[in-house]
C-alpha cells in the first residue's frame, strides 16, 4: 500500500460523542407515541396491500412458466421426432462424405424447413459431431444466424437437456434443447449392436413472444419478470427493465443466490427484500430461477394518503424537533459528509489529490480516516487490475485486449503515414501432446520460455508488453511493436518499421533458430517447434481483424506443411488456390 500519507493511519482518540450529541439534540421529541400509532396503522396497511401484489404476481410467475415449460415441451418433442426420422439417421450415420453432403445434405435441409412451417418458433436447427464441431447449422428463412453464440460454447453450457441463453449480437434470448444422436449401427446387427454417440441436434426456440408478454406485464405496471441462472445472469427478460429496477440489476448474483438456497431448503415460493422492493423467486429448471420484481413504489402509493394523515397529525409537535435535528445533521453530519462528497466526486474524475480532510475524534471523523485508507487502497488496487487486464497472467506479455487496441492503432498510425508492417502468429506444435505427457506444470513452463524467446528475438526496438503499464494512444509505445498471448499456445508479434519481406525473415529466423536448442528443466529434454503465419500491412488487409485473420491463416498453412515453418500469407494463398486447381 501507498505510504505518501502516513498521518492517516493515526488511531482515533475519544469517544463515541457524536452519539451524545444527536441524543441531546432528540430529547424534546415527546411524541413519539403518536408517531408509534400512526406507524403502526401505516405498516398493517402496507403489510396487507404488499400480500396482494405478491399474489398477483405468483398469477404471473405461474403464467409465465405453464407457457415456457409448453415450449420446453414442444421443442423437446421436435428434438425426439428429427431424431425418428430415418433421412436425419442416415445423414448422421453416413461415413462418406459425398453420401452425407452430395446426397443426404440437400433432402436433410428440406426436412428441416417442413419442422419449421409445422413450428413457427423454431429458430434454429444445428447438428454438431460427437467431437463438438458443428456440422450443419438451419435458419428460419428471413432470420439472422446466432453467430454469437458458438455450437461449442452451447455444448460446454448443456450437452443434453434444456438451457436458455442470450445472444449478445443479436440482443436475443433463445431457448435450447440439447440431445445427443445415439443410434445402433443398422449396418451389422441393427437391434443387437450397443447404441452408438454420432453427434449432438441442438434447438433454438424463438422466445420473442414470450418477451412481449413480459413486456406487457411491465407496461402494465406490474412489475419486471426476469429468468436468470445461478449465477445471476438475466436470461430472459423484456425489452427493458423499469428504472426503479436499477437495483435488482446490480445485486442479481446475490438474489439467485439467496433464492436457490432458499428453495432447497424447502420454501416453495420465496420472497426475497431488495430495499424497498420485492423478489418472488420460482424455479424454472434447475439452477436457473424466474425472478418477479415488485416494486415497493407501487405499495407505497397506495399507502400514501395514510401517511399523508399521519403527517398531518403529528407535524405541529415535529416542528420544532425538526429544526433542531436539522441544525444538528448540518452541524455534525452535513457538512462533513459534503466534504466527503467533493472528495468522492474528485475522485471519480480520475484525480487522486483532493483537499485534507478534518480530523475529528467521532464517528464521522472514524468515517474520513477510513475514506482516506480507502482511497490509497483503491489507489493500488486500481494499479494492479488495470494491469491484469492488459496482460496474460502466465507469461507476462500483454494479451488479447491490449495487442487488438495496440493494432487498431497502429493500422491507424500507418495509414496516415504510409507504411507497412507486418503480423506474426506463431502456435507451438504439439503442445498438447507436452501437456498430456508430462503435465500442465511443464506446459506452463514451455510457454514462459517459448515467450521469453520470442521476446529476446524480437529486434532490439521492439517493444515488449512485459510488466510495463499500458502505452496511451500516441506514445511512442503505442507506436511501436509487441509481443502477445492471444490464449493456449497462442502468441502474435506486431512488427514496425519494416522496409522489406528480409526484416521479417530475420526475426523469425532468430526464433527458429532459438528453438534449435533444447528446452531442458529437471531432467526433462523437450525439442520445441513452432509455425509461423506472416500478413503484411496495407497488402494483406486493411484493418486489424483482417490481418489477424490472416496472420492465422498463414500459420495453418505452415503446419500443414510440416512443422518449423513460416508462411507469408500471399504465398499461403497462391498454395490454397493450387490445392484447389489440383482437386477440380
Amino acid at each position: 500500500m501507498s505510504d505518501r500519507h502516513p498521518d492517516r493511519r493515526r488511531p482515533l482518540r475519544g469517544g463515541l460523542r457524536l452519539q451524545t450529541r444527536v441524543t441531546l439534540w432528540l430529547l424534546p421529541m415527546i411524541v413519539a407515541p403518536l408517531l408509534l400509532l400512526g406507524w403502526l396503522a401505516y405498516v398493517q396497511l402496507h403489510d396487507q396491500l404488499r400480500e396482494q401484489h405478491l399474489a398477483r404476481m405468483d398469477t404471473l410467475l405461474e403464467q409465465m412458466d405453464l407457457h415456457m415449460q409448453s415450449k420446453i415441451r414442444t421443442a423437446e418433442a421436435n428434438a425426439r421426432l428429427m431424431m425418428s426420422n430415418p433421412l436425419f439417421q442416415n445423414y448422421m450415420r453416413a461415413d462418406d462424405e459425398f453420401e452425407r453432403y452430395e446426397l443426404l445434405y440437400g433432402p436433410l435441409l428440406r426436412l428441416l424447413d417442413s419442422y419449421q412451417q409445422a413450428h413457427p418458433d423454431l429458430r434454429e436447427v444445428r447438428l454438431a459431431l460427437s467431437d463438438g464441431t458443428e456440422d450443419v447449422r438451419w435458419v428460419r428463412a428471413g432470420r439472422a444466424s446466432s453467430e454469437g453464440l458458438p455450437t461449442a460454447s452451447l455444448l460446454g453450457l448443456e450437452a443434453d437437456g434444456v438451457q436458455l441463453v442470450h445472444d449478445a449480437q443479436l440482443g436475443q434470448s433463445l431457448l435450447m434443447v440439447s440431445r445427443p444422436v445415439m443410434l445402433r449401427d443398422v449396418r451389422t446387427d441393427p437391434v443387437a449392436t450397443p447404441l452408438q454417440h454420432y453427434g449432438y441436434l441442438l434447438l433454438l426456440m424463438d422466445l420473442s413472444l414470450v418477451q412481449e408478454q413480459m413486456f406487457a406485464y411491465q407496461r402494465a405496471g406490474q412489475g419486471n419478470l426476469l429468468a436468470v441462472n445461478h449465477g445471476g445472469e438475466v436470461l430472459l427478460a423484456a425489452c427493458g427493465v423499469d428504472a426503479g429496477a436499477e437495483a435488482l440489476l446490480a445485486d442479481l448474483p446475490k438474489i439467485a443466490a439467496e433464492g436457490l438456497a432458499d428453495l432447497r431448503t424447502g420454501d416453495a415460493d420465496p420472497v426475497i427484500r431488495q430495499g424497498r422492493d420485492y423478489i418472488r423467486v420460482r424455479a424454472l429448471y434447475p439452477d436457473h430461477l424466474w425472478l418477479g420484481h415488485v416494486p415497493g413504489e407501487q405499495i407505497a402509493q397506495a399507502t400514501r394518503g395514510l401517511g399523508w394523515l399521519v403527517l398531518l397529525v403529528v407535524f405541529v409537535a415535529t416542528a420544532g424537533t425538526f429544526l433542531m435535528v436539522q441544525l444538528a445533521l448540518r452541524v455534525l453530519v452535513l457538512k462533513p459528509l459534503a466534504t466527503l462528497e467533493r472528495a468522492a466526486l474528485r475522485i471519480g474524475e480520475g484525480s487522486w489529490d483532493f483537499p485534507a480532510l478534518h480530523r475529528r475524534g467521532d464517528e464521522i471523523g472514524g468515517l474520513m480516516q477510513a475514506f482516506e485508507q480507502m482511497v490509497d487502497r483503491l489507489q493500488d488496487s486500481h494499479q494492479q487490475i488495470h494491469h491484469m487486464a492488459y496482460h496474460d497472467e502466465l507469461t507476462g506479455l500483454a494479451n488479447r485486449k491490449q495487442f487488438n487496441d495496440h493494432l487498431s492503432r497502429a493500422v491507424d498510425l500507418a495509414r496516415r503515414q504510409g507504411e507497412r508492417f507486418a503480423v506474426l502468429f506463431l502456435d507451438l506444435d504439439r503442445f498438447k501432446d507436452i501437456n498430456d505427457t508430462h503435465g500442465h506444470d511443464m506446459g506452463d513452463r514451455v510457454l514462459r520460455h517459448f515467450a521469453e524467446l520470442v521476446s529476446a528475438c524480437v529486434r532490439d526496438q521492439d517493444y515488449v508488453a512485459r510488466g510495463q503499464p499500458v502505452p496511451s494512444p500516441g506514445s511512442r509505445e503505442a507506436d511501436g511493436e509487441m509481443v502477445a498471448r492471444l490464449g493456449g499456445d497462442e502468441f502474435i508479434v506486431l512488427l514496425r518499421g519494416l522496409h522489406a519481406p528480409a526484416d521479417v525473415l530475420r526475426v523469425t529466423g532468430r526464433i527458429l533458430q532459438g528453438l534449435e536448442q533444447p528446452f531442458v528443466h529437471e531432467g526433462v529434454t523437450l525439442m520445441l517447434r513452432t509455425s509461423i503465419g506472416v500478413a503484411f500491412y496495407p497488402q494483406d488487409g486493411d484493418n486489424a481483424e483482417q490481418l489477424m485473420q490472416r496472420a492465422d491463416f498463414a500459420m495453418y498453412r505452415a503446419k500443414q506443411d510440416g512443422t518449423h515453418r513460416v508462411w507469408f500469407y500471399r504465398d499461403a494463398l497462391v498454395e490454397e488456390h493450387r490445392d484447389l486447381m489440383d482437386l477440380q
